[in-house]
């Protein structure tokens, strides 16, 4: 029955919200290296109301997934800054790049996460960004970009439309304001309905 399907989804969106929520305790705990940290920001992510599309909705899952691809590819990045040995460098740098390309085929905004990989290692780890084992990571995400952009283009060229790779680039710039909207419902969780509807 068809509510028999919905509740399959909406439980499987419940495992999914809180595999991201074990994952940013993860996260946090180590970029913080304190684990009460970890606990008291992912006890936040859990509960705030901002997150109930993606909870919820059949179509919020793929938020859910892109954390869940996202946050291991942020550790093993780091894992791969921190590590000495040759072979457990290059292992966590394969990790990395498996899990952020699985970012990008989940969701197109993904395509901003390289910034934040590098605004890691300059600002927080002080890195040169020129430095070789940085170089490698552009190299790899650029490599992993081209492959999304060229399976886009392959999947939307079987649906028509014709815009191919730039496809979606005007509801972005239309949608843009939406952004900071959300912004301030994160620090402000009020008025989160309007007329029975998740605004």
């Amino acid at each position: 029955t068809k509510e028999r399907i919905y509740t399959s989804y909406h439980r499987t969106n419940i495992l999914l919200h809180w595999l991201t929520v074990l994952l940013l305790f993860w996260t946090l705990s180590r970029l913080f290296k304190n684990k009460r940290i970890g606990f008291w920001g992912s006890l936040i992510f859990a509960v705030h109301p901002i997150l109930v599309p993606a909870t919820v909705w059949i179509f919020g899952r793929n938020d859910s997934l892109l954390a869940i691809f996202f946050l291991p590819s942020f550790n093993f990045f780091i894992s791969y800054l921190e590590s000495e040995d040759k072979f457990k460098k290059l292992f966590y740098f394969v990790l990395h790049l498996l899990f952020l390309t699985a970012c990008f085929f989940t969701k197109e905004n993904s395509a901003v996460i390289p910034i934040i990989f590098v605004a890691y290692a300059f600002f927080i780890r002080k890195e040169n960004v020129f430095d070789k084992r940085l170089i490698y990571c552009y190299g790899s995400w650029i490599l992993a970009g081209i492959v999304f952009l060229i399976k886009r283009h392959a999947a939307l060229s079987t649906i028509g439309g014709g815009e191919g790779v730039f496809r979606g680039w005007e509801a972005i710039s239309h949608n843009y304001p939406a952004l900071f909207v959300i912004l301030g419902k994160i620090f402000f969780p009020i008025r989160m309905v309007l007329n029975g509807k998740f605004e």
